[in-house]
């Protein structure tokens, strides 16, 4: 699950996540939080996955996230709708998880799977660095 032939086909998480990288472009509802801040607050969640696996194993978990649908879903208790692989949670994904969840109440499912499209798609190092620090 958490391997890089994932980016082959990434266009629905880089249309996402254009409103991390391009100021004005509107989210489908207007939050507390934008998708721009909403990516910096997680900044210290991926950074840590990053450096203890992989940015590989980090963008992967982040695509994961977005693409599974009863992750986003209110009505189901968060872990347990969380993509499972051998019967258990993959480490990587339950962190960045439990911090993106904290952030739904504050910024809507969409902003956060928005964000997470962001790391999950950005290569750039220079262009993390601009977001984080804007």
């Amino acid at each position: 699950m958490l391997t890089p032939h994932w980016k082959n086909a990434a266009d629905d998480l880089r249309a996402r996540a254009q409103r991390v990288t391009t100021l004005g472009v509107p989210a489908a509802s207007t939050p507390a939080i934008d998708a721009r801040t909403a990516a910096k607050i997680l900044s210290g969640i991926v950074s840590h996955v990053a450096r203890t696996w992989s940015v590989d194993v980090m963008q992967a978990a982040c695509a994961v996230l977005v693409r599974n649908e009863p992750t986003w879903d209110p009505a189901r208790p968060a872990l347990i709708s969380l993509p499972h692989e051998g019967g258990a949670v993959p480490e990587p994904i339950k962190l960045i998880a439990v911090v993106a969840h904290g952030l739904m109440p504050i910024a809507g499912p969409g902003v956060v799977r928005d964000a997470l499209s962001f790391w999950a798609t950005e290569d750039d190092h220079a262009v993390w660095t601009r977001i984080v620090e804007s």
